[in-house]
Protein backbone atom coordinates (compact mmCIF):
# COMPACT_ATOMS: atom_id res chain seq x y z
CA UNK A 1 0.00 0.00 0.00
CA UNK A 2 1.13 3.56 -0.58
CA UNK A 3 1.25 6.82 1.32
CA UNK A 4 2.17 9.84 -0.80
CA UNK A 5 2.86 13.37 0.39
CA UNK A 6 3.12 16.10 -2.22
CA UNK A 7 5.15 19.29 -2.09
CA UNK A 8 1.85 21.15 -1.86
CA UNK A 9 0.94 19.37 1.38
CA UNK A 10 -1.57 16.92 -0.07
CA UNK A 11 -1.83 13.41 1.39
CA UNK A 12 -2.83 10.30 -0.52
CA UNK A 13 -3.48 6.81 0.85
CA UNK A 14 -3.51 4.27 -1.98
CA UNK A 15 -4.27 7.08 -4.42
CA UNK A 16 -7.18 8.51 -2.41
CA UNK A 17 -6.66 12.09 -1.21
CA UNK A 18 -7.18 12.51 2.52
CA UNK A 19 -6.87 15.45 4.88
CA UNK A 20 -3.98 15.65 7.33
CA UNK A 21 -6.42 15.31 10.20
CA UNK A 22 -7.90 12.09 8.80
CA UNK A 23 -4.57 10.61 7.69
CA UNK A 24 -4.02 8.22 10.61
CA UNK A 25 -7.60 6.89 10.50
CA UNK A 26 -7.50 6.44 6.71
CA UNK A 27 -4.11 4.75 6.90
CA UNK A 28 -5.33 2.38 9.62
CA UNK A 29 -8.43 1.52 7.57
CA UNK A 30 -6.26 0.74 4.53
CA UNK A 31 -3.93 -1.37 6.68
CA UNK A 32 -6.87 -3.33 8.06
CA UNK A 33 -8.20 -3.92 4.53
CA UNK A 34 -4.78 -5.22 3.48
CA UNK A 35 -4.60 -7.51 6.51
CA UNK A 36 -8.08 -8.82 5.70
CA UNK A 37 -7.02 -9.56 2.11
CA UNK A 38 -3.98 -11.46 3.40
CA UNK A 39 -6.15 -13.46 5.80
CA UNK A 40 -8.64 -14.34 3.06
CA UNK A 41 -5.82 -15.55 0.81
CA UNK A 42 -4.30 -17.43 3.75
CA UNK A 43 -1.09 -15.67 2.84
CA UNK A 44 2.07 -16.60 4.69
CA UNK A 45 3.01 -12.89 4.52
CA UNK A 46 1.35 -11.29 7.53
CA UNK A 47 3.26 -8.01 7.61
CA UNK A 48 1.84 -4.97 5.85
CA UNK A 49 4.29 -2.67 4.09
CA UNK A 50 3.60 1.00 3.46
CA UNK A 51 5.60 2.69 0.71
CA UNK A 52 6.11 6.35 1.61
CA UNK A 53 6.48 8.52 -1.48
CA UNK A 54 7.91 11.95 -0.71
CA UNK A 55 9.96 14.56 -2.49
CA UNK A 56 13.71 14.32 -1.92
CA UNK A 57 13.59 17.82 -0.42
CA UNK A 58 11.33 16.68 2.41
CA UNK A 59 12.80 17.21 5.87
CA UNK A 60 14.14 14.36 7.94
CA UNK A 61 11.74 15.37 10.72
CA UNK A 62 8.73 14.78 8.47
CA UNK A 63 10.01 11.38 7.42
CA UNK A 64 10.71 10.41 11.04
CA UNK A 65 7.14 11.46 11.92
CA UNK A 66 5.77 8.92 9.44
CA UNK A 67 8.22 6.27 10.59
CA UNK A 68 6.85 6.71 14.11
CA UNK A 69 3.29 6.50 12.79
CA UNK A 70 4.07 3.27 10.95
CA UNK A 71 5.51 1.80 14.15
CA UNK A 72 2.40 2.87 16.05
CA UNK A 73 0.18 1.17 13.46
CA UNK A 74 2.35 -1.96 13.39
CA UNK A 75 3.49 -1.84 9.77
CA UNK A 76 6.79 -1.78 7.93
CA UNK A 77 7.65 1.49 6.12
CA UNK A 78 9.73 1.81 2.99
CA UNK A 79 10.87 5.22 1.74
CA UNK A 80 10.58 5.88 -1.98
CA UNK A 81 11.72 9.02 -3.76
CA UNK A 82 12.07 10.12 -7.35
CA UNK A 83 15.56 10.45 -8.74
CA UNK A 84 16.81 14.05 -8.92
Amino acid sequence: MALAITNEGQYFVDGKEVSRGALEDELLAAINRERQKQAEKKSTEQEVTVVLNVDMKETTGTIVEYMKLSNKLGVRLILATDAP
